[in-house]
C-alpha cells in the first residue's frame, strides 16, 4: 500500500511538473507574439511616422532661428501697446467643393492602403501607382490654383513672415534631394524585384521634382496676392482648389 502512495504521489508530481512548464511554454509564445506584433506595427509606423518627425525639427528650427534673430531687439511703444491685439477669424465659405473633392481623394488614398498589408508581391506595386495618380492630381490643382489666384493683385510690398520663407525654402530644398535621389536610383539603379515598369518610376520621380517646384513657387506667389474689389472678397478666387490641394497634400 505504501508503494502504491509513494508511485500515485510522484506521478502527480512529474504531471504538476509538466502542466507548470506547458503553462510556461504558452506564456512564452504568447508574450512572444505579443512582441512581434508590436514590433511590426512600430516598423509599418515609422514610414509614416518619419515626415512628421522631419516637419517638426525644420519648424523647431526655424523658429529658434527666428527667436536668436530678434534677441534684443525692442519695438516702438505704440506698436507695443496695439501689436498685441491679434482678432483670428476664419471663414470657410467658397471651400466646400474643394473640401469635398479632397476628402473624396484622402479617402481613397486611406482605402489604397488596406491592399498594401494584404498583398505582399503587389503591395510596392500599388503604393507607387498611387503615389503616381496623386502628383499628377496635385499638379492638376496647383496649376488650377495658379490661374484663378493670378487674377488677384499682386504686391511686391507686402509683408510675408520670414517664418513662412524659411520653411518653405527648407522643405523645398529636402523635397527637391528626396525626389533627385529616387530618380537616380531608377534610372541606374538595378531593376526592382516588383513588376513595376520602370517607366512608372521614372515618372514619378519627374512628377515629383516638377510637382514641388510648381507647387513651392505657388506658395511664394500667393503671399503676395491680395484682394481689392468686393467681387473678389465675395468670390474668393482659388479658394476651393488650394482647399482640395491641402487635404491631397495631407494624404501623399
Amino acid at each position: 500500500g505504501t508503494t502504491d502512495d509513494g508511485g500515485n504521489s510522484t506521478v502527480s508530481v512529474v504531471t504538476f511538473i509538466k502542466a507548470i512548464s506547458s503553462t510556461a511554454q504558452n506564456n512564452s509564445s504568447k508574450v512572444a507574439s505579443r512582441y512581434e506584433i508590436i514590433t511590426r506595427i512600430e516598423s509599418t509606423m515609422n514610414v509614416y511616422l518619419y515626415p512628421c518627425l522631419i516637419e517638426y525639427s525644420l519648424i523647431s528650427l526655424t523658429v529658434f532661428f527666428l527667436m536668436w534673430k530678434n534677441v534684443g531687439k525692442t519695438r516702438e511703444p505704440f506698436l507695443l501697446r496695439f501689436g498685441d491685439r491679434h482678432v483670428f477669424t476664419v471663414n470657410c465659405s467658397r471651400a466646400s467643393r474643394g473640401l469635398l473633392v479632397g476628402g473624396i481623394i484622402l479617402l481613397v488614398t486611406i482605402l489604397t492602403l488596406i491592399p498594401t498589408y494584404l498583398l505582399d508581391d503587389d503591395a510596392i506595386s500599388v503604393t507607387h501607382i498611387t503615389e503616381l495618380v496623386l502628383l499628377f492630381v496635385s499638379l492638376l490643382f496647383v496649376c488650377i490654383s495658379f490661374a484663378q489666384t493670378t487674377k488677384l493683385y499682386h504686391d511686391p510690398h507686402a509683408h510675408v513672415d520670414a517664418f513662412d520663407r524659411v520653411l518653405i525654402l527648407i522643405t523645398t530644398v529636402g523635397d527637391f534631394a528626396y525626389s533627385f535621389f529616387g530618380l537616380f536610383a531608377s534610372l541606374f539603379g538595378e531593376q526592382s524585384a516588383s513588376k513595376l515598369p520602370l517607366a512608372i518610376e521614372i515618372s514619378i520621380g519627374f512628377l515629383a521634382i516638377f510637382q514641388t517646384f510648381l507647387q513651392s513657387g505657388f506658395i511664394l506667389d500667393t503671399l503676395h496676392r491680395r484682394t481689392r474689389t468686393k467681387e473678389e472678397i465675395r468670390n474668393k478666387p482659388g479658394r476651393e482648389a488650394v482647399t482640395a490641394l491641402l487635404l491631397i497634400n495631407l494624404g501623399k
